[in-house]
């Protein structure tokens, strides 16, 4: 069976009631966990990033999805201030519409950490980058979650 190719406009329109389905669960996941908003958006090269990074115990996790199919990474950074330095695990996650949750391979010590993703996103021009310093997150305490501004790791 061949595949029939879609007018630009049926791929859009699909595209967003994707997005619209996939942040609605998301946003109904985050409500029954009991967080608040925790996320950001962020555009680049025309293509915006939204995502949602949670802290708490020893694990970083992040997610950040974009309406393309593939061409969109992300890459979690943070400060660590006993070695002033950024550190990450180095790795460009890919994102799209379907996204899920990364575990940063950081190693952390109890503190409050500084958070800065980086997208990149693939154009006919070549690579075009962009990034944010997280303000907004969910922060895990065992099993409870809430809205938090600070990213609390160890705890």
């Amino acid at each position: 069976m061949s595949a029939t190719p879609r007018s630009p406009v049926a791929v859009r329109h699909v595209r967003r009631r994707l997005r619209a389905l996939t942040l609605t669960a998301l946003a109904g996941l985050a409500l029954a966990a009991g967080s608040g908003s925790a996320s950001a958006d962020v555009t680049v090269a025309g293509v915006r990033f939204d995502t949602t990074v949670e802290c708490g115990g020893s694990t970083i996790l992040f997610t950040a999805n974009t309406l393309m199919d593939g061409g969109s990474y992300a890459r979690l950074s943070v400060w660590d201030a006993p070695t002033r330095r950024w550190i990450s695990d180095g790795v460009w996650q890919p994102v799209d519409a379907w996204s899920s949750f990364h575990v940063a391979d950081i190693t952390f010590s109890p503190g409050t950490y500084v958070v800065y993703l980086e997208y990149a996103q693939s154009t006919t021009a070549g690579w075009q980058y962009g990034g944010e310093q997280i303000s907004s997150f969910v922060q895990r305490s065992g099993l409870s979650r809430s809205s938090s501004g600070t990213c609390s790791m160890g705890g």
